[in-house]
C-alpha cells in the first residue's frame, strides 16, 4: 500500500516540505565527481580544498568544519573557468 500525503502525520509533511525547500549541497568528493560528470572538468577534492584556502575556487558553506558546495555555485565556477578564448594570449577579459 502506497503512503499518501494525507496518510502521513503533520510533522512528516512539514519535514518533507522543509527539506525540499533547501538547495542540494555536496561534500568535496561529491563536488569533484559532479564537476567531472556534468562539466567534464577533472578537479580533485584536494584541489577544491586548496582553493578554499588560497581562494579562486567555488563558493562553499561550512557546517562546523565540514564544507558543502551548492550545485549552483559549482556550475557558476565551472562556466567562469571554461570561458571561451580566441588565442593563447587572450585573457578572456574583452568581448
Amino acid at each position: 500500500m502506497e503512503q499518501t500525503e494525507a496518510a502521513t502525520g503533520p510533522e512528516e509533511q512539514w519535514s518533507r516540505r522543509k527539506r525540499d525547500a533547501w538547495p542540494p549541497r555536496l561534500r568535496r568528493a561529491e563536488a569533484s565527481r559532479y564537476l567531472a560528470d556534468v562539466h567534464g572538468v577533472s578537479t580533485a577534492p584536494a584541489t577544491l580544498a586548496k582553493l578554499a584556502v588560497v581562494g579562486g575556487g567555488p563558493a562553499y558553506e561550512l557546517w562546523g568544519r565540514v564544507p558543502y558546495y551548492r550545485i549552483g555555485s559549482l556550475d557558476l565556477w565551472a562556466v567562469a573557468r571554461l570561458s571561451p578564448r580566441r588565442s593563447t594570449s587572450d585573457r578572456g577579459n574583452a568581448a
